[in-house]
């Protein structure tokens, strides 16, 4: 059986070595070899994994369990206190946001028999994922952990509205990278499944870093 990609063949040019194009005649160069043809790149469709489902909807719950944690921690914040609750409102609205997208995805992803992947080819998911949330890291370690280290070294109380900064200025980039990762994981090929996976950590890290602050504030051992 012929393959599609194999190109069609030609009529038989006159005895010259000419062949015939439109109304006349192009002389062919007696050096030339022909190009062979390129087939195009191969697009496979993969099973879409009950695993990969599980595991978006897994991170998804983990995000909502920590929404619920900084809400239930945030009623007790002082009512004198309207800084720290809008900050805190203003996280558990980037977790609730983040989980639910994830739990959408994940239900997609089971509903889904099969997508199509072009093998070897790293995830753009992936790489803004990382990218994302390692702001989100950093931000988090410049506007918040080093701030309250210095603090503690001075002997000085922590503050929510230190430790809570980082995390909840850059909410939307660490969240949004969080949410790429773990939608990449599902992809194929190259660095990715390694990239889903870093920024996926990263991004939990930020969580972490947003939930304790409400839970040290509501129990009153911050400031």
């Amino acid at each position: 059986m012929t393959s599609p990609y194999q190109p069609a063949p030609q009529e038989p040019t006159p005895a010259t070595g000419a062949q015939h194009q439109g109304s006349g005649y192009l002389q062919s160069d007696p050096g030339y070899v022909a190009a062979p043809s390129v087939a195009p790149a191969p697009v496979y469709r993969y099973p879409a994994s009950t695993l990969h489902a599980g595991i978006r909807g897994a991170i998804g719950g983990a995000l909502l369990l920590a929404a619920g944690i900084t809400a239930a921690y945030g009623f007790a914040f002082p009512y004198n206190a309207p800084v720290e609750q809008v900050m805190n409102f203003g996280l558990i609205i980037v977790l609730v946001g983040a989980g639910l997208t994830l739990i959408i995805f994940a239900v997609r992803t089971a509903s889904k028999m099969s997508r199509p992947t072009v093998p070897g080819r790293t995830s753009p998911l992936a790489i803004t994922g990382i990218v994302l949330t390692a702001v989100g890291v950093l931000a988090w370690l410049a506007f918040s952990l080093l701030p309250s280290l210095g603090a503690l070294a001075e002997g000085d109380r922590l503050r929510y509205m230190t430790l809570a900064a980082g995390p909840f200025f850059l909410g939307f980039v660490w969240s949004t990278g969080l949410v790429m990762g773990a939608m990449a994981i599902r992809a194929v090929g190259g660095a990715t499944r390694l990239l889903s996976i870093i920024s996926v950590v990263l991004g939990m890290i930020v969580v972490i870093a947003a939930v304790v602050p409400a839970v040290l504030y509501g129990l009153a051992l911050t400031d």
